[in-house]
């Protein structure tokens, strides 16, 4: 049943389409092919007798050896798409960019043979059948909004700013037939020259298109809610298992999306869902029951051998790397001649290997102080322009000196290019202009023997304001706040590891916390190692052991049989932590670096470990008088 907006109601009958009539897609790069081959193998596992087509973006698909019954490989020559526009989209494009462009021409590929094509992220599983889904796409575009339900005010993520910046629907999933109205010819027409990850721009890649659906096209909202089950809808929808089905008030889910979750990460649901996540793994063993299972799908399939393999763009034949600003700067200049201004820029993967597009990039043009690349660079940082406002007069020279210096670290240029890109040693245009280190009135002042422009404009290095923000967030459970924002942070992480009962993450919390002094004598430089000890390694030390024993997940729900239990539990426990222990071991001893800092940090500090270890006292009393009522 359908109502007057389009939008489906999953509780009434409807036609069901057979799976011959229907095609499923998806594409990939090289590296990706473990997860598009996941996807492929469970959509056929319920779709006997439908195809399966994977574009690969970056390889000859001749050198993919899997090859089951059902699944066709093909490259994007193979698409109704110029090859010299395929170059073009190959050149302005990353990775996903390009991956997320071709859909509306993969979608027509596979209308040429069936009633009804799908379209799927590789980071999705079927889970059971969407006949009936499909028979849907015969009446307009179906599309799957985030959220059935507003989301709750309280401070969590995803909330609505986000989902505004990535957009009503979501581009996981869709589905199509020739009763498009014209939305895959007017999907690629914008994607063709568009379909940029550019937030500020309101650009999500190819998803805030699908916002204009609605409005333009015969379409069917799919208000389902065993579709597209992700980290940005679980709250509302509380899935479980029923054997070896997840279920939804007893309803199969169609199909989960694992948007953002890593296996180098297995304890964190995605990576998109910052410090304050609206759900986590430990609180729903479902959801992580389901993502377990789905990355040893993915070990399974050759995940550890694909993510080996470099992306085939990545660079020019003469090894110039095709970087955000290398590839934003010719999409600019390309977009500027097809409307009259200038020839096209030449392409990156040129037969001459990259070498005039490498000279056009990294040369000054005519008149001009800066090369094409400098000043893209200095085009999207507000902040540079206000410290280098003259930036093609008196602060030219300033300008490039600052990218000498500081380029790789605050606007990421890979170090090859920045060997190569042209700063203060080819001859100046405009010799007769002062080429000191200048700013403008609004920032004149003072500047100390030794210091330069390029000294003090430093500071806003996203990554290290990140870290800041990170150590001086409060605590949550409002803990004496007295302690300097660093050592909160510390403080964060050991409670956080002695709530695992592993002893030797306790030791590495102590060790973190006697480093406090020196993190907050060295934040600038030690930043984002801080970051990736914080939010990655050490709470995968602790976290990965509270997930192995999938029993023990689910312990809130099991809180009657806890003490006819506990023996087994503990043993098998015990015999984990052992393995873990040496696994922490291992990764402890490659990690050079952290291990520098904290022994450094073992000989100097001890002024606030006193205090920590007597609040780590009470968390283990307290732990201990848990672990008793719970006998």
């Amino acid at each position: 049943m359908t109502d007057r907006s389009g939008a489906i109601d999953p509780t009434g009958d409807g036609p069901v389409l057979a799976p011959d009539r229907i095609g499923a897609c998806a594409v990939a790069s090289r590296n990706y092919l473990s997860f598009v081959r996941v996807l492929a193998e469970s959509w056929l596992e319920h779709h006997p007798g439908s195809t399966v087509t994977i574009v690969l973006i970056d390889a000859d698909e001749a050198s993919v050896e899997w090859r089951p019954d059902g699944v066709e490989i093909i490259g994007a020559a193979a698409l109704d798409i110029a090859p010299d526009e395929i170059r073009r989209m190959t050149a302005m494009y990353s990775a996903v960019e390009y991956a997320t462009a071709l859909k509306p021409w993969v979608l027509q590929y596979v209308l040429r043979r069936a009633d009804v094509a799908v379209y799927f992220d590789g980071d999705i599983e079927i889970l059971a059948s969407m006949g009936d889904v499909a028979a849907r796409a015969l009446e307009g575009v179906v599309i799957t909004p985030h959220n059935l339900h507003p989301l709750p005010p309280d401070g969590r993520l995803p909330d609505h700013p986000t989902i505004l910046l990535a957009g009503i629907y979501n581009a996981g999933f869709l589905a199509v037939s020739a009763n498009d109205g014209g939305f895959c010819d007017w999907w690629s027409e914008q994607l063709s020259r568009s379909c940029i990850s550019d937030v500020q721009q309101g650009f999500h890649t190819d998803q805030r298109w699908l916002d204009f659906v609605p409005s333009y096209f015969p379409h069917v909202i799919l208000r389902d809610p065993t579709c597209n089950v992700a980290y940005w809808n679980l709250h509302e929808r509380p899935v479980e298992w029923a054997g070896d089905r997840m279920v939804l008030d007893g309803r199969p889910v169609r199909f989960f999306h694992y948007s953002g979750l890593s296996a180098d990460t297995g304890w964190q649901l995605s990576r998109f869902l910052g410090p304050d996540p609206r759900i986590t793994l430990a609180d729903d063993p479902a959801v992580a029951r389901a993502c377990r299972r789905w990355i040893r799908r993915l070990d399974d399939a050759g995940r550890a051998a694909d993510r080996t393999i470099p992306y085939g763009f990545a660079t020019t034949a003469n090894g110039l790397v095709l970087d955000v600003h290398a590839r934003r700067t010719y999409r600019d200049a390309l977009i500027a001649a097809e409307a009259g201004d200038g020839p096209e820029p030449p392409n990156p993967l040129d037969d001459d290997g990259g070498e005039a597009f490498e000279a056009w990039l990294l040369d000054r043009p005519a008149g001009r102080r800066l090369s094409r690349y400098a000043r893209h660079i200095w085009d999207l940082s507000p902040p540079m322009q206000a410290v280098f406002p003259d930036v093609e007069g008196d602060h030219a020279a300033s300008w490039r000196a600052w990218l000498a210096a500081h380029g790789a670290e605050a606007a990421g240029i890979p170090p090859g290019t920045l060997a190569r890109l042209d700063h203060d040693h080819a001859p100046d245009p405009f010799p007769d202009v002062d080429q000191e280190h200048q700013v403008s009135d609004e920032h004149d002042r003072p500047v100390p023997a030794g210091e330069t422009v390029a000294d003090r404009s430093v500071a806003p290095v996203p990554d290290i304001d990140e870290a800041w923000h990170l150590l001086q967030k409060p605590f949550a459970d409002g803990t004496d706040s007295r302690l300097g924002p660093p050592a909160r942070a510390a403080y964060r992480v050991a409670n956080r590891l002695q709530s695992q009962r592993d002893a030797r993450t306790i030791d590495v919390s102590l060790k973190l916390v006697s480093a406090a002094d020196e993190l907050r004598e060295r934040i600038a430089a030690i930043g984002p190692l801080l970051a990736r000890v914080v939010d990655q390694e050490l709470p995968a030390h602790g976290v990965r052991l509270s997930i192995l024993d999938e029993s023990a997940v689910g312990i809130d729900k099991a809180q009657a049989q806890l003490a006819a239990d506990v023996d087994r539990r503990l043993d098998d426990l015990g015999r984990r932590l052992d393995q873990e222990v040496g696994r922490i071991d291992g990764a402890l001893e490659q990690d050079t670096i952290t291990a520098n800092v904290l022994s450094d940090a073992e000989r100097r500090l001890h002024g606030e470990i006193a205090e920590l270890r007597r609040r780590l006292d009470e968390l283990e009393a307290l732990r201990g008088g848990a672990l008793d009522e719970g006998r």
